[in-house]
């Protein structure tokens, strides 16, 4: 049986083209609350527990909603609907005021939370275990 981390990595590949698969980044809050997928197309953090309310489920959403938040090379950071997770509880550990760049995108790890977003736009999110916020 493979574990949930394997799963998630499997899941979070199949949806990307082919040239991006090797270019996939996935780590984790030194506290495991919160695991990113990263590449050159997106950034993504799913987060295990959270004390914030999630947005109302859009009526197209047919998955898991409020999980977490992506960001793309185009348009502001958004909630995830998604039937998979980024969340890696035994994958690389970004800590706590470092960073990771994939192509234009980058997270930095904080006491306070993650923040992804994309150069080229200025968009993305910041989350936590208490907060969030898309920009």
């Amino acid at each position: 049986m493979r574990s949930p981390a394997a799963v998630a990595a499997v899941l979070v590949l199949a949806l990307l083209p082919a040239s991006a698969e090797a270019k996939l980044v996935m780590f984790s809050a030194p506290s495991h609350n919160i695991g990113c997928a990263m590449d050159t197309g997106f950034a993504r953090c799913d987060v295990a527990r959270r004390t914030w309310r999630t947005p109302a489920k859009p009526r197209g959403c047919m998955l898991d909603w409020g999980n977490g938040f992506f960001v793309e090379r185009r348009g502001r950071g958004r909630v995830v609907c998604a039937g998979d997770t980024t969340l890696n509880p035994r994958g690389a550990v970004l800590a706590y005021g470092k960073s990771r760049t994939v192509g234009s995108f980058t997270c930095t790890s904080r006491r306070a939370g993650m923040t992804c977003s994309h150069s080229g736009s200025g968009h993305g999110f910041t989350v936590s275990r208490s907060s969030y916020r898309v920009f």
